[in-house]
């Protein structure tokens, strides 16, 4: 039943798609842009937008435990007295499901480390892409574009994405405990414009940020518009990967002279308004058919066959 009102849907995305491309300016030229352009290929991980996390390398115990504090994880946040902190942080590894003491919490680390991050940079993001598009109107008036800034991606959220994309969460390699790093749309937002020749005007803004006065890049564009792209069940728009530099920042912590850097990729997408209405009536539908709304097992603890327990052994912790 939902999959027959999802093609329903489908068509009338179809139908509106084909009256862009034969009718609305520039809507030919849109459907002709590339499906996928990496811009700069090296910087598609959040593993080289922040500072290489060493301490997820090599699992060093001592320095995860300042880099939860800094970034404020789990009750951290505002915690300036060490034992207080430390304290904090046996609780966590003997009662949080996330952190608990093994390899659930190799698992996690980053992931949580890395949202609590993008929380702290959130604002800024939000407010510097507000910039961007005010900016963009005052020089193309007649294509008003509004932005529209999302909640950061939940860790529940996040750890859908990276199953649906075939990334497997483990303790036992790098790559495995920092699956996170290539979920890319942590912090996002939407800039909804009337026509194809705004989108394409974007995407031209977009290409011309300058990593150090803008303080942001784009890293890659994902243009759905296109006749060949995958769609969300039909619905169709621009994907616009931007890094951006969110700079060194006082750590949650609030202990004095402790700071953290928070730069990290985010996702903005260009949507035409057109579109949009119908994905808006049917947005339930889509996350039924995601399986946004099934439960979901716990995460639960593998079979004891690494043992990596010893990376947090009393022995181990900070003193």
């Amino acid at each position: 039943m939902v999959q027959f009102e999802l093609d329903q849907f489908r068509e009338e995305f179809n139908q509106l798609y084909e009256k862009m491309v034969d009718e609305e300016e520039l809507g030919l030229d849109l459907s002709s842009v590339p499906t996928d352009e990496v811009i700069h290929k090296a910087l598609l991980s959040q593993l080289h937008a922040h500072h290489f996390p060493l301490w997820l390398e090599q699992l060093d115990v001592q320095q995860t435990f300042e880099e939860l504090r800094l970034a404020g994880v789990t009750g951290f946040a505002g915690i300036k007295d060490d034992n207080v902190a430390l304290l904090n942080f046996v609780e966590q590894l003997t009662i949080s499901h996330n952190l608990r003491a093994g390899k659930m919490f190799w698992r996690n680390v980053y992931r949580l480390w890395l949202l609590r991050c993008a929380q702290m940079a959130d604002h800024d993001i939000a407010r510097r892409m507000r910039t961007f598009v005010e900016k963009f109107n005052k020089e193309n008036p007649e294509l008003a574009a509004s932005y529209q800034h999302g909640p950061v991606k939940t860790e529940e959220r996040t750890r859908h994405k990276e199953k649906t994309l075939g990334f497997v969460p483990s303790a036992e390699s790098f790559d495995g405990r920092s699956s996170a790093s290539r979920i890319l749309d942590v912090v996002r937002g939407s800039i909804t414009v009337k026509s194809p020749k705004a989108v394409l005007k974007l995407m031209e803004s977009f290409k011309k940020l300058d990593r150090s006065m803008d303080r942001m890049i784009l890293v890659r564009q994902i243009n759905r518009f296109n006749r060949e792209a995958e769609t969300l069940e039909g619905y169709r728009f621009m994907e616009m990967h931007v890094l951006f530099r969110n700079g060194v920042r006082a750590a949650s912590c609030g202990r004095e002279g402790k700071t953290i850097e928070v730069d990290l990729l985010g996702e903005v997408c260009i949507v035409l308004e057109d579109f949009l209405q119908i994905h808006k009536r049917r947005h339930l539908l889509f996350k039924i058919k995601q399986g946004i709304f099934d439960w979901t097992a716990e995460d639960e603890e593998p079979d004891a066959d690494v043992d990596l327990d010893s990376s947090l052994r009393g022995d181990d912790l900070p003193q």
